[in-house]
This record gives C-alpha cells, structure tokens and sequence, in this order.
C-alpha cells in the first residue's frame, strides 16, 4: 500500500487481523518520510511485515512509474534505519526453495541445509567412502529475505482489472481513467490480475468477449492454475472486499468498490504454505520446489 495513505488503508485490513500499534503507526510515518526523501522514490510502498523469532522485518518497495518494473527492496528493524536488500540471484532462488524454518530476525545468521545432488545415483560415494547424494551449503538470511521478497510478489501479488493500461509501444502504466471496480465486479476473481510480467495472458483462439489488449494483457487468478488458492469476502457491509492468499498466508489485497482506493499487504512469518492442498475440497498440484 502507498505509505502516503497508510493511517486510512491499514485500517481496510483490520478484519484480516492486520493492526498496527499506534506506536509503529506513527514510527513507520516518520522512517518512511526520510526513506523516500533520502531515495528519491516516485512512489514508496510499504509491502508488508515478515515475523521473526526475535524481530520484525519491517519491508517498503521504491516503485517506478510502471509499478511491474523491477523495484528497489528496503528493510528495517527499528523503524528508523533502512538498509537496502541484496540483488537477487539464482543461486539464491534456488537456495531459498531448500530452506525451511522461521526467520530469526538477525541479517547475518547463516541457515545450513542439506540438499540432494543432481545427476547422482543412490549410495554414490566418494574415494574416501562418504555420500555424495547430498551436500551441506549456507544462505544468509538477508539474502532469503530478498528471495523470499521476490517470490512473494511472482506467486500472488496482483492488481484490479483495468488499472494498468499498456500502449501501442509496450509500456505499462497506470490508467488514468480508471474509477475502480463495481461491489459485482470486485466479488469476482477474474477481475484480478498477476501482478507479475512473467504472467502475460496468453493468446489462444478463445479470446473472452469483454477481452481489450490495452488492459487485459496480465493473466487472470481465474484462468491461472491457482484459482483454488484465493478466497474473497465483503466486509462492512461489502464496502471492503479483500482477497486472501491461502498459498501466502498473511498476503492479504483490499479494495473499496466504485472508487480508486485499493492495496495489499503481506504479514506472515515468510514460509510458503505447502500445505494448501489439504485445505481445498479437491486436490490440487503444487510445485514444493
């Protein structure tokens, strides 16, 4: 959500049992303050809130004026000292998708893990007679935490139907005449869209009637394969509808029908939900890689 409009917005989230203490409130106003001033963001959003066992990552995301362009991670621990998260790479996917267990709210602590090789056989051993199935590696939490960051936002993140508006020269940018979704349109999943370019929708002989390219180029939660994962619920008197992530648990999207108001928001510990197949009436294939 825009930090500009955090006392209203996070006030949307109450209901998903997201609060803030009216110290953080205040706190994160005056860290966020500095932090754009200091970057020069065009806009700052604050994404969210990763639970550690012995601290709080408090994490914002420096936006450019195509909010699908890669983007500039923050964190901090006390509010008032930000500190840039590393670049991430693929041997840190690739390390992040092996760890498991909660964060532990230092930087610097190195999580040791094991993992199976590829291309071996069982009982392979070395000339010294030890197993080399597998092998013992470390990754710094800083760099799970920009993993993790970023694997949040490819799986879930995602936008209103008509908020993004691309032109004839392939640039996304937000829609100007955009007045929000109708309380029927924003009951419907397939009025939300990936947040993520890696998801364009892709073109098939059966096109959707309403279907327009200049807004409908992100592919639907309801035409992804992660349909099941989502649920959608008014509130207040369906003057909120918010949209929950079962995959994430603690990703929460809010939005107030017929206006331009609309966020989300992610408050978990930061472990992705493996067990999400048990909680849907039917079973469905998730990738544990």
């Amino acid at each position: 959500m825009d930090v500009r409009q955090l006392p209203v917005n996070i006030g949307y989230l109450n209901h998903a049992g997201i609060a803030l203490s009216a110290e953080e409130r205040t706190c994160l106003q005056a860290g966020f303050d500095a932090c754009r001033f200091k970057e020069g963001f065009h806009t700052l959003k604050f994404w969210g809130i990763i639970h550690g066992i012995n601290a709080k990552y408090y994490i914002v995301q420096g936006l450019q004026e195509d909010p699908l362009k890669p983007r500039i991670t923050l964190y901090s621990k006390d509010y008032a000292h930000w500190a840039r998260l590393p670049s991430v790479t693929d041997e840190m996917r690739r390390k992040t998708r092996h760890v498991r267990g909660r964060f532990t709210g230092d930087p610097s602590f190195d999580f040791e893990y094991c993992y199976r090789k590829p291309n071996f056989k069982a009982n392979d051993e070395d000339e010294h007679g030890n197993d080399v199935l597998t092998e013992r590696t470390s990754l710094k939490e800083e760099e799970r935490l920009a993993a993790t960051v970023e694997l949040i936002n490819h799986e879930v993140e995602v936008m209103p139907r008509g908020y993004l508006r691309k032109s004839a020269k392939d640039e996304v940018k937000p829609n100007p005449m955009w007045q929000g979704l109708s309380l029927e349109e924003a009951l419907l999943r397939s009025n939300y869209y990936h947040a993520n370019p890696k998801r364009m929708r892709k073109l098939t002989a059966m096109v959707p009637p309403r279907n327009v390219p200049a807004i409908d180029f992100l592919e639907s939660i309801e035409d992804a394969h992660s349909k099941p994962w989502w649920l959608v619920r008014g509130y207040r008197g369906s003057t909120v509808v918010t949209l929950r992530s079962l995959l994430w648990e603690g990703y929460t999207f809010f939005m107030v029908p017929d206006s331009r108001t609309f966020g989300s928001f992610y408050s978990g510990y930061g472990e992705r939900n493996l067990d999400v197949v048990h909680m849907l009436p039917c079973p469905v294939a998730i990738d544990a890689e």
